[in-house]
Parts: C-alpha cells; structure tokens; sequence
C-alpha cells in the first residue's frame, strides 16, 4: 500500500477577486445539477483540457498546484469536483454528512470494487458550517466488498477494522472562506453536525449555531482511471456558469487569471496537535455519534470548542507557537500498561539487591 498523505491545509487560497465569482459559480451549479444531499452530482475535467468556467479553472490549479511538474502530472488522469451546500437553516442531519469514503460510486455498486482518488481536497467559500473531520482509516482499496447493504451501518471494511487497534491519527478542519485543505482519498471523513451544538459538558445545545450556510469546492484527483458516469459540465451550462457573477469584475470586465493564490512552495498551516489515548473513555473527550470502533476515534472537548470559537491553540515541544485556527490534529497514543506491583518474597529480593 502506498504511504498516506495527512491532511494539509491553506488559508487564503483563493484569490481575493476571484472568491466572490467562484462563490456564485458554485451556487449557480448547486442550483442547475446539485445532486441531492448524500450523492452530489460530480463532473470531470481531464488534466489537458481547457478550463470553460471559473470552478473549471480553480479545479486545474488545485492539481497544478499538488502536482507541479511534468513528471507528477503524467500520472494524473483527471479531476473529479463537485459543489457541496449545507443550509445554515436546515436540520442538523442535513447540515452534515455521514461517514464515509470517496470512491468510484458506479463501480462499487456495480461490481462491489472499492476504488479511490489519489488525493482528495476541499475549498471553502464560505465561512459557515461544521467541520470536516478525519480518519487515518484507510479502505481496502481494489478489492471486492460487501454490498452496503450486507455491511449494515459500517462503510466499508478497513485496514484498521480487522485488527480493531484504530486509526492512528485524525484532523478537524473547520470552515473558513478561501480556506483549502487536502487529505489521503482513501481516508475515512465526514461531516458531523453535532460539533456545532457540543456543549463545554459534552452535551449538545437544542438547536445549532447560529452561523452562515457551508458553501464548498470538492476536487478528487485521479490516476488510476476516471470514476464511471462522470463527464464533463456541458458547454451551455458552464456559460451559464461564467455569467452568474452580477459584481465587479477585475480590469476592464475580465476575470482574475489566477483562482487559487496558492504559489509553489507554499507551505501549509501549523494544526493544533493534541494527544489521546487510543480507545479511552476519559471524561474531556467526545466519542462521535457514528463512532465504528477500529475506525475513529475520540475527539479532544476543550480544544475543538476553542478550535470552534476561531481562536488559535498552541503547538510544538515548548508550547509557545501559536497553530492556525480551527485546526486540530489529533494523535492517538497507545494506552501505557502498569506494570504489576511486587509483593512479598519479589519485594524482598529486590530490597536485598539493593
């Protein structure tokens, strides 16, 4: 199996005039071929072919950008992308999304093969909504599995599932306008509604927090094949697309001609690290509702209701450098086993090697 890529995050990804035109692509697109709120419709852009709208083009300089010179990017097929809206309004099942893995959707119903992108990324457009969160939990790519419904409430089978020793990371992300992040597309992730409403007791609050609507940019780069059923955005719709944006355009009526800010070498932001211990049940620690023992793991209260609030954590061996705001990244640790305590004719040995 090839080594996993943690999640890594930027912030001010998107280039100031061109987050407004790309925020109303998005709606735009949502609006015409959305999808419905557990399978978005997703679209394909090959790797040589000519952008027709901005998502288009924030799309090829996402994988331009992870895949910067010609060797990387004769392995890449093609981008999968897709937008995603969680209304601020709605219900806290339809302001998330559940577990899972991003794969060829068509070729696992069909065939029961799990096949997944190289890397899969997210780019906020907006500021509102819950937080990513995910695994280290990584499917059994390329193998046939269990239809979804013999597996019952679990979404696949795992690398970590057979030995029930869980994963050993998992990163929250939580959204900020402009803000991208990429992880592993064999990675386990979700988004969880209930940490909009976590309490500092660990319960939830009646109803949600009152924030602005979840607006974002999925793009899945591939190279092993390009997923079944997904094409291109039609040449009428992505005009359509293009001409959505009502506001001031840059120059003399032109668009930006660069989406994304991100330049070469740009290195991504510092996350809060906190240690658990694997399987624990201390009090401080909040086990998510879909919690599949062997694939996730607790999350640390204090820092993902500060991490929530926008304000910084603090990271590295001395404690003293701030990290990026809400960001965790959390490390599981094994649990230290105590050692049994001697007692008679072992003490007294021990006492008289002294």
């Amino acid at each position: 199996m090839p080594p996993q890529r943690p999640l890594r995050c930027w912030d001010g990804a998107v280039s100031s005039g061109a987050l407004k035109p790309i925020e109303a692509e998005a709606r735009a697109l949502w609006a015409a071929a959305g999808g419905s709120r557990r399978t978005a419709r997703s679209f394909w852009l090959g790797v040589d072919e000519v952008p027709r709208c901005g998502l288009e083009e924030l799309a090829l300089a996402i994988v331009q950008f992870h895949f910067p010179t010609a060797a990387a990017r004769r392995q890449i097929i093609g981008a999968e992308f897709w937008v995603q809206l969680r209304s601020k309004s709605g219900s806290r099942k339809k302001r998330g999304l559940e577990l899972h893995f991003d794969k060829d959707e068509i070729a696992f119903k069909t065939w029961g093969i799990w096949s997944h992108p190289e890397l899969a990324s997210v780019t906020y457009l907006t500021d509102g909504g819950a937080p990513l969160v995910v695994f280290a939990t990584a499917s059994t790519e390329g193998q046939e599995g269990a239809s979804e419904e013999e597996q019952g409430e679990r979404p696949s089978r795992t690398t970590q599932a057979d030995s029930m020793a869980g994963p050993s990371r998992s990163w929250v992300c939580f959204p900020r306008a402009a803000r991208h992040a990429t992880f592993d597309g064999r990675f386990l992730h979700g988004i969880p509604a209930e940490l909009q409403e976590l309490q500092e007791d660990g319960g939830s609050a009646l109803s949600g927090r009152s924030t602005g609507d979840r607006l974002s940019l999925l793009v899945n780069v591939w190279t092993s094949h390009r997923p079944e059923g997904v094409s291109r955005i039609p040449a009428r719709l992505a005009s359509h697309l293009k001409a959505s944006f009502a506001g001031p355009k840059e120059g003399s009526g032109r668009r930006p001609r660069r989406p994304l800010a991100l330049k070469r070498g740009t290195r991504p932001l510092t996350a809060w690290r906190c240690n658990v211990e694997s399987g624990s049940r201390k009090s401080g620690l909040h086990m998510l509702s879909e919690h599949l023992p062997g694939d996730t793991g607790p999350l640390p209260l204090q820092p993902l209701l500060r991490a929530r609030e926008g304000k910084a954590g603090l990271t590295g061996m001395q404690l003293h450098r701030p990290s990026a705001r809400g960001l965790l990244a959390v490390n599981y640790i094994k649990r230290r086993r105590k050692a049994p305590a001697a007692t008679g004719r072992g003490q007294k040995r021990r006492r008289a090697a002294r």
